[in-house]
Formats: C-alpha cells, structure tokens, sequence
C-alpha cells in the first residue's frame, strides 16, 4: 500500500493545471534526444522490398489474422518478413515538418501515431530463436539505418528472457518476439514529470501497431504487457542505477506466434548467467537533472517490484464502470461486425496524423465503429476481462457533429457494450479547453477522453495496474487512429491535457476515475494534407 500510495501521489504532481506551467522541452537544442543507435554492435541492414497486406485495416482490426486469405497466412520465417512487420509497426520515413511548427526540423522522421511520434519514447528491441537467414539472438532496431545491431548471442537472450518465468517456455519453439522498451530521457525532455504516463502511452501505441501489423501480414501474435523487470533489463544491458540519460525498461512482448520451422537448440543443462552491461552513448550533449525528471524512474519501480498478490487483472476490476448501475442506456444499433477500409499497407505507411480539423460531420456508424474497434478489440496478459473487451479503460465522448447521433456528451460502457447519454448541448469550447487549447480538439466532429479507475485499481489489484492502465489506454488510442486512417478520417491525440478540468466536466472530481487520454476524431481542414474530400468521400462508403 505504501507503493500505491506513491504512485497515487506521482500521478497527482504530473498533472497539468490550466494556469500553471506547462511542460515543454528545454529551447537549448542540445537537450533535444537523438536516436538510440549501438554503433559498436555488428549491423545487418534490413531488405526494403517489402511483403503486401492488402486486407482492409477494419476487417483486421476485428478479426486478427483471422481475416487475412489463408493462402496469405504463415509468411515466411525469414528477413524479409521481419524487416516488413517493423517498418510498417515502427519505421520512419521523412515528410516536411508542417508550416506553423517553426520550432521543429525542415523536415521530419515520421511515424504512425495520432501524436506524429516524431520523438516517440520507445525502443524496439528482436529476440530472434529461429529464422531461415538471421541467427538467433537479441537485436536493436534502429528505424534511422533501418537496421539491426546484434547485441546478444540467441541461447543467452532465450534463458534470460524466459529466467524465471516458466509461462515463457514457449519462445523456444518461435522465429522471433519483439521487446518494447520505454526510453526515460526522450519521455523526460519532452514531458518533464509527466514523462512516465506518456511512455506508457507511447508503449500501448507500438504494441498495437505491431499486433495490427502483424495480423496483417498474416502471422500469429501473443502479447505480453508484463514482464521481468530486473531479467529484462538485464538482457537489454542496462547497469544497476542507470543514469536517466540512457535508462530504459522494457513494457511489453510480441511474440511472432507461429511455430518455427528452424527452432533454436539450447545446450544441455543450459542456464541464465550473468549478463554484461551493454554501454550507451548518449542521446544528447546535455541532460536534465532534478526530481521532476528522474522521478519516473522510481515510480516505476514502484509499479513492478515484486510483492503484489494479484498477478492478474480480472473481474470484478475489469467489469468497473463510472456511472451507477441504474443509468438506463441508449437505444442505439450498433453494427456488431466493422470491415474494410483502407488496406493494412497503406493505414500503416499513411503516417500523416491530423494536424487540423473541419467542422464537418463524420457518420454515425463510421464513429461507432472506430469505438467498438478501439475498446472491444480484447486486452493482454495479464489483464483477462470477461468478455472481448479492454480491462481498466473507458471512454467518454464529446459527440459534436456526426450525424444521425444527438450533439452532446456520451459514455460507452465496453463490458455492456452499450452507449448512454449524458447531456446535449455544444461543448466545443469545452473541448478545445480541456485538451489544453488546442484548437483542433474544439473543431473536430468527436472526442474521445480515455479514463481508468487507477484508485480502485491499484488498492485491489496492486501498484502496476497503473502501469498496465496507461499502456492500455495508448493500445484504445491507436487502434482509433488506424480505424479512422482506414476510413480516410483524420485523427489526433494529445497526451498532455488538463487533467482536472477534464475530470470535472465529466463529473468525475470526487471519484477515483482519472482521464488518462484525449484523441479527436473528424474530417481533416483544407490543406492538412490535401485529402479533404477523399476523406468525406470513404467515410460515407467502405464500412458495411
């Protein structure tokens, strides 16, 4: 309880107040975070012709590798399939930074979120166990040399990985899994205090993109969002009290699922040793210090030290809802099976997210399938909900044109999977405000504000189901950016909002309900990205 008291007290200190400080990076340019890259470590330079996945995102985001042709299933183990599933989940390419961000590069490493991603806090790391043309072992992707660096021989990184940990044994008989790391000092420089919560964020993000890629390319995938902390960070290098500027921990595991046709041979009797430090440069010439920077660093000890009784998430914790059992819901058809929409190739390699919003109306089907795909999409271990839907996330809407849907503000129930109305009226300024002003947020035709019960939370189920809360609202988050690419819609996030002011319009200040995530949704302006019309045009045609 003393931990969750501590990480109760964290998230309260990183919250933001509308007439206070707001983090923002330091204008010294030599602050500003590089790409992580182990030049000392051998480097293999990954194929760029890459395999199809022309399934419709929306059938796959509903379906899974289900929904792919069987004649598309089981790619090959190989190179080319690997190189294909991390540039369309985490590769970059180069786009001109828009007109009104003057404080950014000419141009600009993109990738596919609804924040740009540009400095997303993630690191990638290959655990390979068996693959046709790659040796087993543990690589770094770098999506800048669109390489990977080998850092660890593959019998090593196996026993380590699965050291103490028998629900892991199965990795052996894998081609591969891929580490998802948070990194403390790009989340620190962006964010400040707030860093933490936004890498969680940033973590969910990645490890929906490679489920959603994955799926696509028609491989098997099993997700992890709780590891070893102390073997994994072993694994990855990093040395007792890693300083900030180059800490990281790794937040999640996708496994590529399929058995392997070359699995690893382990040696007899073979054990985890002790693994070498694996030594950082750093990211950028100079480095904040102070407690509101390194402060995450505790609290995520916090979080995952050993200790908790509860292992995994369940009901009742996973069946938590906000409103009182006899608010009646809404007659609302909901259309129980979304499909199509924009091929899984080009939702991932869009890597556009809106930077403004139209005042014009998106449909009615078109919102409740980017909700339905978003928070009745199924949750990882260790969270099992009872049913298809996300464990600790809800969602309320500030539903402002779409029609066929009354103007107003909504919450939708995932374990029920119904929708209830709260009250109607136009809220845009509301919206605008609580997202932090950002203008966007008042213009666009919905927003979403992703919230979690982390008090009831964490006094139950232990201190790291903050942890798994903010990583579970960054998977919603982007499962509703690839939904409304696919539809052709524009859609952006923000991750530092005014906290309170969000809670409170909502009514939600003497409860234990905290806002973790805000994401519009709409038709994109004139000039972002010249698609306008295309948009309204798919919107009204490829969902059934």
């Amino acid at each position: 309880m003393e931990r969750v008291e501590r990480v109760h007290s964290y998230h309260q200190r990183s919250k933001t107040v509308a007439m206070g400080t707001r983090p923002a990076p330091p204008e010294d340019p030599a602050y500003r975070p590089g790409v992580r890259i182990f030049a000392d470590c051998p480097k293999i330079a990954l194929p760029t012709s890459l395999l199809d996945a022309p399934t419709g995102m929306l059938t796959v985001l509903n379906s899974g590798q289900e929904a792919v042709p069987d004649s598309m299933r089981l790619p090959p183990q190989d190179l080319k399939t690997l190189a294909t599933w991390l540039y369309y989940a985490a590769g970059e390419t180069v786009r001109p930074a828009p007109k009104d961000r003057t404080s950014t590069p000419k141009k600009m490493h993109a990738r596919p979120f609804p924040d740009g991603g540009e400095m997303l806090a993630v690191e990638i790391y290959v655990a390979v166990f068996g693959m046709a043309d790659l040796p087993a072992g543990l690589y770094h992707f770098s999506p800048r040399e669109f390489s990977l660096r080998r850092l660890r021989e593959g019998a090593a990184a196996l026993l380590q990985l699965k050291k103490g940990r028998p629900d892991l044994e199965f990795l052996k008989t894998l081609p591969a899994a891929i580490l998802v790391a948070g990194n403390y000092w790009r989340a620190a420089w962006r964010f400040g205090r707030r860093g933490y919560r936004t890498m969680l964020l940033d973590v969910g993000q990645m490890v929906q993109n490679l489920v959603a890629a994955g799926a696509g390319l028609g491989m098997q995938t099993m997700t992890r969002l709780r590891m070893n902390d102390w073997t994994s960070r072993d694994l990855i290098g990093m040395k007792d009290n890693e300083p900030l500027a180059s800490a990281e921990s790794i937040h999640a595991m996708v496994a590529w699922a399929d058995r392997a046709r070359a699995p690893i041979e382990l040696p007899p009797r073979a054990a985890a040793g002790k693994m070498a430090a694996i030594a950082r440069s750093p990211l950028s010439e100079k480095v904040l210090t102070g407690d509101a920077c390194e402060e995450p660093l505790f609290v995520h000890q916090d979080c995952v030290a050993p200790g908790v009784a509860v292992q995994q998430i369940r009901p009742p914790m996973t069946e938590l809802g906000p409103l009182p059992a006899t608010h009646s819901p809404a007659a609302i058809e909901i259309d129980r099976d979304p499909a199509g929409g924009l091929p899984v190739r080009q939702v991932l390699l869009e890597r556009q997210p809106a930077i403004g919003l139209s005042r014009q109306a998106i449909t009615r089907v078109n919102l409740l399938a980017i909700n339905r795909l978003a928070f009745r999409g199924g949750s990882f271990f260790p969270l099992f909900p009872d049913g298809p839907h996300l464990a600790t996330v809800r969602p309320f809407w500030i539903v402002q044109e779409v029609s066929g849907l009354e103007t107003g503000l909504w919450y939708y129930h995932p374990p029920a999977d119904k929708w209830h109305q709260l009250s109607k009226g136009t809220f845009r300024r509301e919206a605008k405000y609580i997202a932090g002003d950002v203008s966007a947020f008042g213009d666009a035709s919905a927003v979403c504000v992703l919230t979690a019960n982390t008090h009831t939370l964490m006094t139950q189920g232990g201190p790291d189901t903050y942890r798994l809360a903010n990583i579970e609202a960054g998977i919603a988050a982007q499962r509703m950016y690839l939904a409304a690419t696919s539809l052709g819609l524009g859609c952006l996030a923000v991750q530092d909002f005014y906290d309170e002011d969000a809670r409170g319009f909502f009514g939600l200040g003497k409860t234990g309900w905290e806002a973790m995530y805000i994401v519009a949704i709409g038709v994109r302006a004139a000039g972002d990205g010249g698609r306008e019309e295309r948009a309204r045009a798919l919107g009204q045609v490829i969902t059934r």
